[in-house]
């Protein structure tokens, strides 16, 4: 990892530790039962999202960083006894700005299986709101 938003996300990489500490967001229902795990991925290099799916970047570069994040998935969903997916939130700032979510249902050693992909969702013209409302509504058909 050559740049973090933490020195210890930074120092967690050079290690053989798997570490959850990367998890972008868990949302929770108003009982706090938890409904998904977000791992945010900003598209910033050329050409569409689809070209630049986590499938692509598994097992090499980020395998450890998506098998840490399906184990704690896995720990929450078995401690709380609930079925909160491990979703992709892809986005991009670029022309136009879009989204696109994906569910992970497997890790193996070797291959990451995902279902439900929304494809690719423009954003132009949408408020915050309604953007967070695209996102909601995806994680409740799950």
């Amino acid at each position: 990892l050559n740049y973090g938003t933490s020195s210890v996300e930074c120092y967690l990489s050079t290690t053989s530790d798997i570490y959850p500490g990367d998890v972008d967001c868990i949302i929770e229902d108003e009982k706090e039962t938890t409904r998904a795990i977000l791992e945010f991925k900003k598209h910033t290099v050329s050409g569409s999202i689809a070209n630049h799916l986590a499938t692509r970047y598994y097992p090499r570069p980020d395998g450890r960083k998506y098998q840490s994040i399906h184990a704690l998935s896995q720990h929450i969903n078995t401690v709380e006894e609930v079925n909160a997916p491990l979703v992709i939130l892809y986005f991009t700032r670029k022309t136009p700005p879009t989204i696109r979510l994906q569910t992970i249902i497997d890790l193996g050693p070797s291959a990451m299986r995902t279902v439900d992909d929304s494809g690719d969702i423009t954003t132009v013209g949408m408020s915050t709101a309604q953007i967070g409302k695209v996102i909601i509504d995806y994680i409740q058909d799950k």
